[in-house]
């Protein structure tokens, strides 16, 4: 039986796996572009944003990416994921709250 050390080792492996992959960063470029971020540093927070997901809020099975969460660069990265997940069989539904009560650390990372 595997314990929860190797889950999550399996799902950073596979994240950081993903954020390599073309379609991820063209999304992760082109949202990044939208909103004024810099497309580097989305892609940097793709590969270390398991740690900072904790336990999602998912009122009614859909994930809820709260401006106040995360920032805006983590946000995005998240949002890069979930769009590419929408041609996989098993998707997860989401969607993004900005309610500008955002902490001035949130409006931009790093």
């Amino acid at each position: 039986m595997r314990g929860a050390g190797s889950y999550d080792t399996c799902v950073r492996w596979e994240l950081n796996y993903l954020s390599e992959v073309e379609e991820f960063t063209e999304i992760a470029h082109n949202e990044a572009q939208a909103r004024g971020l810099a497309a580097e540093d989305v892609v940097a927070c793709a590969r270390s944003i398991y740690d900072g997901l904790g336990r999602p809020e998912c009122p009614d099975k859909i994930l809820v990416l709260r401006d106040t969460d995360f920032t805006a660069e983590e946000r995005v990265a998240i949002i890069a994921f979930m769009k590419m997940q929408i041609q996989w069989r098993f998707t997860v539904s989401w969607r993004e709250e900005v309610s500008g009560k955002a902490d001035k650390g949130n409006l931009q990372g790093y």
